[in-house]
């Protein structure tokens, strides 16, 4: 608005016979992307310094977007930038420069830019990329949706845009150089009619490139609001690890903010304008017309919108919009979905036709909202929801009989949306949803549920209060069981028996009804067969004749037997030495670790080859979900403390580094990039979330190998989150792959072994899932 203000401004003084500006006149100029004052009066009193302000007709020459980044004020006034120059000059002599008459040139590497000749196109390198430009166009919220011709053009464009890479650059404005600001992170954009050139300090092939092009590129297009949008999308996919070149539609859709559909609409849209609109709309005239009428309104394809129009014309009489009005909504609309609702067609109705137009089309699913609204209704009233369950499972709770499915019970979880409502239900409103509740608590507890009982304390409050209580008691029922002379049992006799006790009682469900004294602890001890059976029900000394003092002897020796496994939990033994790692300070291990390799240097001599590993069969009636198979790392590491596990990843990871250093000269300390680094070495922290520990090699295609250290021989592995991620992303090649150190901790016995990627070709029939996509099993 400033700027349209400034323009007519000038054009009424230019257009007067003899045009004045007064002495304390103050001019608006661009500055960047601000508006800034210029007064008249510093021009004119700066004559000897160098021109303070420039004057342009056309606010895209590549001159003038040079300014403009360099943040000078810079006058934009098209059709009287010479006027205006001459009428400033007279005032300001020397102090105004007319940009359009300026000479522009930039050299890379000794050589002058040639638009012409230069770069190749930025689409071959990023084959994405014009989907997702025309995406940020198409599914624009602040902005109405462009026409078909117009996202046509935009992608057009985008793949005239050439990328040249330099290592060297030099730009000059009328034979003076130029320093181009730091902030455009050594991008230039050099519009062209022809051939506009995007110039990029060279660099690694990376999504951190794609970024710093992103604003430069869109800025070329006219579009500069998108070059945000293209660079926070860039982030997240680096941040995800996707592959640069061979971008999932998934992970396009995640990082624009986007759905597939979506994508998948823009690219039938920018695949042809009326191929579009007929793959939005041939369900609704289906619906509207018949099968029959759409197949004669479809194929073949009409040559254009317009023809489309006058086809439909000779069926306005079963519309419910003129010709021209449902093309226009088609167009508009985006989604199938969005477009029923605008023609106010019934939703399961139309699901009918999609589902019958399968596998081309799909029906439309309300199933998240459902779900979504099901249980926004849910939490409203939880705490009555519970009650009612707890009024129905009282009495079991007091004959001790343990409840095996209150804890997934009191979740709510069961409570879902049914999946028919998904294709048939529009919205879920507040009737639909009470009745679902009330059906689904029906059928889960077989009858109907009571609507009130005994005064129970508020669930929350019971559960806290019984923790602290069996916290508080957990000790005196494992010394009055010793002192009795009896076993004690699993219950009790756990590092943590408190921990323990409430674990096992939550599980049966005795925590969340009424508050518990010793004595309901020892019943549901003695229910739950964690009480010996010889021995009174009661948490009463004198009913077990016992004396405090009794208890205390049993104490100290509790004491002392605890204070030793403690200490056991706390060490490692590295051949016949005991470390203590639980500090986390690993310097006297590393020094273990460097006496045995100094002793055996062919502990990381082998050659760089994958181990020869035996075909695994699946399991028979599939994985098995429900057990955990010794956490995923063996028998031999089962019942270790977290320090004594970091410990011997610590140790892998040491044996790692050095049997790469020994395979990939070009390793050193930045190869070792996850944080168990911190134990050998100073700087950066590392990094868990990556999903492997080293990274060999800094150019574009660089090794990954992920650590999994044992004390046994191996033959099972489990893999983190992040692991599996860069496991499933990687999965197309052989760059990333698992090192196996086994017997970490006895050189006598050590071995490296290098596994291919589970998810990959090379580790296809070698592994089997156990129990998910998280842990393996192998056979060397």
């Amino acid at each position: 608005m400033a700027q349209r203000a400034n323009e007519r401004a000038w054009n009424e003084l230019v257009a007067q016979p003899d045009p004045e500006l007064p002495e304390d006149a103050v001019l608006l100029a661009e500055a960047g992307d601000r508006m800034v004052a210029v007064p008249l009066a510093d021009l004119a009193d700066l004559v000897d310094e160098s021109a303070v302000l420039y004057v342009t007709g056309d606010r895209d020459s590549l001159a003038a977007r040079l300014i403009r980044e360099m943040e000078q004020p810079l006058l934009v006034l098209p059709g009287i930038a010479r006027q205006v120059c001459d009428l400033l000059e007279e005032i300001c002599p020397g102090a105004v420069l007319a940009v359009d008459s300026l000479e522009f040139s930039a050299t890379v590497d000794g050589e002058l830019v040639d638009p012409a000749a230069m770069g190749e196109p930025l689409v071959d390198e990023f084959p994405w990329l014009a989907l997702a430009v025309a995406a940020l166009a198409d599914h624009d919220p602040h902005a109405p949706r462009p026409s078909d011709t117009a996202l046509t053009e935009l992608t057009g464009a985008l793949r005239e845009v050439r990328l040249h890479r330099y290592t060297d650059r030099e730009v000059t404005l009328d034979e003076e150089p130029v320093t181009v600001p730091e902030r455009l992170d050594g991008v230039l954009p050099l519009p062209d009619a022809k051939h506009p050139l995007l110039l990029m300090r060279e660099g690694d092939r990376s999504w951190r490139e794609v970024a710093r092009f992103a604003v430069a590129m869109a800025d070329l297009l006219g579009h500069r609001s998108f070059g945000d949008r293209l660079q926070l999308a860039a982030l997240k996919l680096g941040d995800a690890h996707a592959d640069l070149r061979a971008l999932a539609q998934e992970e396009l859709a995640r990082a624009l903010g986007l759905s597939v559909y979506q994508l998948e609409q823009t690219g039938r849209r920018i695949d042809g304008a009326v191929g579009g609109v007929l793959q939005r709309g041939y369900p609704l005239l289906v619906h509207l017309l018949g099968r029959p009428k759409a197949d004669e309104l479809s194929a073949p394809t009409p040559r254009d919108t317009q023809d489309l129009t006058a086809a439909l014309r000779s069926y306005e009489n079963e519309l419910p919009l003129t010709a021209e009005q449902f093309v226009d909504e088609v167009r508009a609309a985006r989604s199938t979905d969005e477009l029923r609702a605008a023609l106010g067609i019934d939703f399961g109705a139309l699901n009918h036709i999609l589902a019958a137009l399968a596998p081309r089309y799909r029906p439309i699913s309300h199933g998240e909202a459902h779900e979504e609204a099901l249980r926004a209704f849910v939490d409203l009233p939880r705490k009555e929801l519970l009650n009612r369950l707890r009024w129905s499972a009282l009495g079991e709770f007091d004959a001790r009989r343990p409840l095996a499915d209150w804890p997934e019970l009191r979740t709510l979880d069961w409570i879902t949306a049914p999946s028919a409502w998904a294709l048939a239900v529009e919205v879920a409103d507040t009737g639909l949803l009470r009745a679902q509740v009330e059906d689904a608590l029906v059928a889960r507890l077989g009858g109907p549920v009571p609507d009130e009982g005994d005064p129970l304390p508020p669930i929350d409050h019971a559960r806290g209060r019984n923790k602290s209580m069996i916290a508080g008691k957990a000790e005196d029922l494992v010394a009055l069981v010793t002192a009795s002379g009896r076993a004690l049992p699993d219950a009790l006799s756990a590092l943590d028996p408190g921990e323990e006790v409430t674990t096992r009682l939550e599980a049966a469900g005795a925590l969340d009804f009424r508050l518990l004294g010793p004595d309901d602890v020892v019943a549901w001890l003695a229910a739950l067969g964690q009480w010996p059976g010889d021995l009174p029900r009661t948490a009463d000394l004198d009913r077990h004749g016992l004396t405090p003092e009794d208890l205390d002897e049993v104490r100290n020796e509790v004491d002392r037997a605890r204070a030793a496994r403690e200490r056991a939990r706390r060490l490692i033994s590295v051949g016949s030495r005991e470390l203590d790692v639980h500090s986390g300070d690993f310097t006297e291990l590393t020094a273990v670790l460097r006496e045995a390799l100094d002793a055996r240097p062919e502990l990381v001599g082998g050659r760089h080859h994958f181990a020869e590993l035996t075909p695994l069969m699946p399991r028979s009636g599939g994985s098995r979900a429900g057990r955990r198979p010794g956490g995923g790392r063996g028998r031999a590491d089962s019942g270790l403390s977290q320090a004594q596990r970091t410990a011997i990843g610590y140790a892998g990871g040491w044996y790692a580094y050095h049997w790469l250093c020994r395979q990939y000269p070009g390793t050193d300390e930045s190869s070792w990039v996850s944080a168990t680094r911190r134990g050998a070495f100073p700087g950066s922290p590392g990094n868990d979330g990556l999903g492997f520990d080293f990274r060999v090699g800094s150019g574009r295609q660089p090794l990954m190998f992920e650590v999994k250290a044992t004390q046994g021989q191996g033959g099972q592995i489990e893999l983190g989150e992040s692991e599996v991620r860069a496991a499933q992303q990687h999965a197309g090649h052989d760059r990333w792959q698992l090192l196996v150190i086994t017997s970490v901790l006895d050189a006598a016995r050590l071995q490296v072994h290098m596994l291919p990627n589970p998810f990959g070709a090379r580790g296809r029939g070698y592994y089997r899932e156990e129990g998910g996509a998280l842990r393996f099993t192998y056979r060397l």
